[in-house]
């Protein structure tokens, strides 16, 4: 196999697998209970102890978003599902969990929790959210609730964490939901009616660990490009409270693992591929010039236009994911990256655009 598309398809499956360990995390009860106490209203008076004994039944992608419609007397909720229509999608996180009401009662609650890194794709992101939210309510539909007893109806919350959002969304987060607005007259419907689906969207500061938020601050720390698994680990137990489980400290030291390894392996092709392209430049040149040392310092200037242009294009790419120069600066200063290039490729792009 051709060693750049070797090295591209690598990278592919150690991201597969860096998505896997993420989802996992955000998965772990410990993690789970404390977003839910950050976020959803029905918790803010429980403990994270509490909490964690009101979660069951957790699914990690295998609860299908699209799903074709099913006989009412089949349940379908964690096994992998095929639409005729649009293939498999399904939810990174899916799980149900009870919650404390307000006349000493429980209600249940489903909740999906999905890692998103680029808030900005070809769609909007919140649309899709309202989307999954609409989805989690519809599917009610035979596991829940038959026919026309829609009172069985379920509260669903499709909560983001998003680790790299626009920049006037990060170390952000919002909240949306339905909302009664009386337009004429002064009746007012029980919330409980009406109030059965709220996206909530979690974005952190693009790879900072920003502090004044205790929710923002952890998952920047798990998540933190920068922060070795021993000392997120130790932020975690220390600050968090969090218990270091066989669990929790394996798929931190594997998330942190191939971060680093789809890194290396990122650098490593372009470097490669800017030397098999500077190569093929010096030999050209090298043969039209007819002599050894032609040869030999097309080879040698190829390789630094080819690192060259791998570089411009590193730094196109997070200009286009919204980076500031800043941090364009310190990922990419020890390649090469100077202000003055960054602005001159930053101005091209705008003019593209």
């Amino acid at each position: 196999m051709n060693t750049l598309l070797g090295r591209t398809l690598d990278i592919i499956a150690a991201k597969e697998a860096y998505d896997s360990s993420c989802k996992r995390i955000l998965a772990n009860k410990e993690i789970a209970a404390r977003i839910l106490k950050a976020v959803v209203p029905e918790y803010e008076n429980s403990t994270v102890k509490e909490i964690i004994c009101y979660i069951s039944n957790v699914s990690i992608g295998e609860s299908p978003v699209d799903a074709d419609s099913l006989p009412p007397d089949i349940k379908s909720d964690n096994s992998e599902d095929t639409t005729i229509t649009e293939g498999t999608r399904t939810f990174d996180i899916k799980f149900t969990a009870k919650a404390p009401a307000c006349d000493n009662t429980e209600i249940n609650l489903i909740i999906n929790l999905e890692a998103q890194r680029k808030f900005n794709p070809s769609y909007s992101l919140l649309k899709r959210g309202i989307y999954y939210c609409s989805r989690l309510i519809s599917s009610q539909l035979g596991t829940v609730f038959r026919r026309s007893d829609y009172d069985k109806i379920q509260k669903v919350y499709s909560i983001w964490v998003c680790t790299n959002p626009a920049e006037k969304f990060r170390n952000t987060i919002n909240r949306y939901s339905m909302a009664e607005e009386c337009l004429y007259g002064s009746s007012k419907a029980d919330d409980a009616e009406y109030d059965l689906l709220t996206l909530i969207m979690v974005c952190l500061d693009n790879g900072k660990v920003s502090q004044g938020n205790e929710l923002i601050e952890l998952l920047s720390t798990i998540f933190s490009p920068v922060i070795r698994s021993y000392d997120k680990k130790k932020i975690m137990e220390e600050k968090f409270n969090i218990p270091m489980t066989e669990n929790i400290d394996e798929e931190v030291e594997a998330m942190c693992n191939l971060s680093e390894d789809i890194y290396d392996r990122g650098i490593n092709k372009g470097i490669e591929k800017g030397i098999e392209k500077g190569i093929e430049k010096g030999i050209e040149k090298g043969i039209e010039k007819g002599r050894a040392e032609g040869i030999e310092k097309g080879i040698e200037k190829g390789k630094a236009e080819g690192m060259a242009e791998l570089l411009r294009n590193m730094i196109s790419d997070k200009i286009k994911e919204n980076e500031s120069d800043e941090e364009i600066l310190r990922e990419l200063g020890r390649y090469g990256a100077e202000r003055e290039l960054i602005e001159e490729i930053r101005r091209g792009c705008s003019v593209e655009s």
